[in-house]
Order: structure tokens, then sequence, then C-alpha cells
């Protein structure tokens, strides 16, 4: 079927709030069709509104402002039979670096409650266990306590999709 494309927008104002998906990758071998698309949303006036989202079939779609996060939350559908080796964990509440000394004179942002943070490691000294993580390319350490970090990649999943929740993110409905 051939479609006729305009070579003129006679009515600009008729695409407001139209919604343009660029596929940019996506699964279906593995027994699970999964995508991750980039949306842009049409706004006749200001900046066109652009996010996220991670489509798995059968399930709801769920959008993300961050693409790590939303790269995390892709990666972990179809494999939740594999233990998880945390390689991302949850901050359950507003974090900083446990060096507050360092972390202030290096001007070190703080961790928002609810962010995904990559684990890069763990650090045992005479002031306890700690976990190395990394936020935005800002490296810290932080307590383990204060890290939700599951155990296998189907929790790993649905904690991402929790704390993106708590961070405002739309859930749209399979169609």
């Amino acid at each position: 079927m051939e479609t006729e494309m305009e070579s003129r927008i006679a009515d600009p104002f008729s695409w407001d709030g139209h919604e343009a998906e660029t596929l940019l990758v996506c699964e279906s071998g593995s027994g699970r069709a999964k995508e991750l698309v980039a949306v842009v949303i049409v706004k006749t006036e200001g900046r066109p509104e652009a996010f996220y989202r991670v489509r798995e079939a059968g399930e709801k779609d769920v959008d993300f402002e961050s693409w790590l996060e939303a790269v995390d939350y892709y990666n972990c559908i179809g494999v939740e039979s594999h233990p998880a080796t945390p390689d991302t964990g949850i901050a359950k509440t507003e974090l900083q670096d446990e060096d507050w000394k360092t972390a202030i004179a290096q001007k070190k942002p703080t961790i928002p409650a609810g962010a995904v943070v990559k684990i890069t490691g763990t650090l045992q000294n005479m002031y306890g266990d700690f976990v190395k993580v990394e936020y935005n390319g800002v490296k810290y350490t932080v307590e383990p306590r204060k890290l939700d970090m599951p155990k296998t990649l189907e929790e790993q999943k649905q904690a991402i999709r929790k704390a993106a929740l708590a961070a405002g993110a739309k859930i749209i409905e399979n169609n």
C-alpha cells in the first residue's frame, strides 16, 4: 500500500500533542517481545516534550526521562530467572557521600531519593562496609542500608519501575 506524503503542513496546530517514536532497540527471539523507543511529543508552542519508552509484550508501557533508567529497565526484561549481580541500586532516601567533608569541598550534589545508581564496587575500612556508586558521572561512597539492591533481575526490574513511578514516570496502557 502506498501512502501519499504532503509536501506542506497545511494546519500546524492540528499536530499539537502528536507523538513521534523512533525505535532504538528491540528483541523478540527470547520468548519475550520488548522494545526501547525515543518519544517526542509535538508542541505548537514552546519546546517539544521528549522521553524514553520501554514496551514489553502484555505489560504496561513505562516512560523514563533518564536514559540509564530506561536501559536498566529494558535490560532486565526476560532474564528474571538469572540471579542479579546488582549493578544498580535505588536510593531509599536522599544520599550524600559518607565522606561528607570531602563531598562538600568537591561540591558533590546529593542523590535524590528514588534515583537509580550504578554500583561500581565495595569498600571496607575501620568505619564499616560501604558501597561505591556512581550517579550522573559523580562517584560516591554510601552505606548499603541506604540502597535498595534487588536480589534477582526481576526484583531489580520491579524496583526500577517503582522508583520511576515514584519519580513521576508515566505509565501508559498497552492497546
